[in-house]
Parts: structure tokens; C-alpha cells; sequence
């Protein structure tokens, strides 16, 4: 399998995941929100963010 083949296969797996999480769309999240408070303390930042991107936007 070339490079090229393996990206688009785990870029297609990537994306099935995120579908079949059912995390798109979906209202704000408290998780989410200690996650990106604790990576912003791990890394001594004023601020972080979790981007969750599927094939169309972001």
C-alpha cells in the first residue's frame, strides 16, 4: 500500500469514527470543557480547544 493509499484510508477511518460517535452537532460538553482546562494547564496556556473537523467543515 503506497503513502498516499494508507492517508486516504485512515483519513476514511477517521471519519467513519467521527460519525459513528454521533459528536457533531451535538451541544456544548462539559467533558470536553475539562479536557481542554486540563490541557491548558498541562501546557501552561492561556487558553486550548478541541476541534472536532469531518470531511465539510469544522
Amino acid at each position: 500500500m503506497s503513502g498516499t493509499d494508507c492517508r486516504e484510508r485512515l483519513e476514511e477511518d477517521r471519519l467513519n469514527a467521527l460519525q459513528a460517535l454521533n459528536l457533531l452537532d451535538t451541544p456544548p460538553s462539559e467533558s470536553f470543557d475539562r479536557i481542554t482546562r486540563m490541557a491548558s494547564q498541562i501546557f501552561n496556556l492561556p487558553i486550548s480547544a478541541v476541534s472536532l473537523t469531518d470531511r465539510d467543515r469544522q
